[in-house]
């Protein structure tokens, strides 16, 4: 192992996990970092978890010698923990791969597992349930719409979690009357299948690094929502790809909601200019060459148009 670190072209750790991981091996080899090629290190983390990572200031300065963001947001939170200024860090937005996503279109498993009727409109999100990706606000939405629309839209969450975690949102759903609008897949190995059968991909996260599904249900036409100062996806929702509200107005993002749910031109127009964003500038084989660049070392690589961050 000690071999394989040393005479490597560059260490790439895509998390700042990762960079955890490289420390703790450092340490079990008795390896010091000096003696290592250069190393890259990917945030798609925000705050909250690069603080429950355990990873120090002190090892981002002493490990890495390029530090990624994978938004403008992630790298605001970056400078703030570790007091960086702007060139000490790269941003380059979160990609998907564009040409894996469509392959999906027209796959309605999220219908066909749970028997679904096509008539009833559905409201997406996906991710791992838990007190960062909002599964609260989440019911919150659902229950505004299941008093403000005589016919309510079905909400539901592709995606699982701890069983603590699980069992108190099943108990909220009861506790709010919402057994019949709000359904949790748990979770599944490959999630696309089930992202065609959204209608609106509802972002309800208090802290996105990014956001990687806005990308991935926009692929398939679908609008993404949000809260402002949230995700690092706003920028790419406010640029035509769905609808931004301010932070934390449940009532606002259901009124929203409910509007564009309403509205199929409005959803169909917003979609398709999703799915054109994304392709124009955060297809996986358009950033790819600039991310190689920078994990090796090789210097700044041109940006594609409709990109917003050079």
């Amino acid at each position: 192992m000690s071999a394989l670190l040393l005479n490597a072209d560059a260490i790439y750790c895509n998390t700042v996990v990762g960079l955890q991981c490289l420390q703790d091996l450092l340490d079990s080899l008795g390896l010091l970092p000096e003696r290592l090629p250069r190393v890259s290190v990917h945030v798609r983390e925000l705050g909250y978890w690069i603080q429950r990572s355990g990873i120090s200031r002190q090892s981002f300065q002493r490990l890495a010698n390029c530090i990624i963001a994978d938004s403008q947001l992630t790298a605001t939170h970056l400078q703030a923990y570790l007091g960086l200024g702007d060139e000490s860090l790269c941003v380059i937005d979160e990609y998907c791969d564009t040409e894996e996503i469509v392959r999906w279109r027209g796959c309605d498993r999220l219908r066909e597992e749970f028997n679904i009727p096509r008539e009833r409109q559905l409201v997406g999100m996906a991710g791992t349930i838990e007190w960062r990706k909002g599964p609260d606000i989440f019911l919150q939405i659902a229950k505004h719409l299941a008093t403000g629309m005589s016919n309510p839209p079905l909400f539901a969450w592709v995606g699982g979690g701890d069983p603590m975690t699980t069992y108190q949102i099943e108990s909220d759903i009861k506790r709010l009357g919402l057994e019949s609008m709000v359904c949790f897949t748990g979770s599944r190995e490959n999630p696309y299948p089930y992202f065609d059968s959204f209608d609106v991909f509802l972002l309800t996260s208090r802290e996105e690094p990014f956001g990687a599904v806005c990308l991935e249900t926009a692929m398939l036409a679908i609008p993404s929502m949000c809260f402002s100062g949230c995700a690092g996806a706003e920028s790419f929702i406010a640029a035509g790809a769905g609808i931004v509200v301010d932070r934390f107005d449940v009532a606002a993002m259901a009124d929203a909601l409910q509007k564009l749910l309403e509205d199929d031109a409005m959803r169909r127009n917003l979609g398709e200019r999703a799915k054109s964003e994304c392709q124009a500038g955060h297809a996986l084989d358009i950033l790819l060459p600039r991310l190689l660049a920078e994990v090796l070392g090789e210097g700044p690589q041109p940006m594609p148009s409709g990109l917003q961050h050079p």
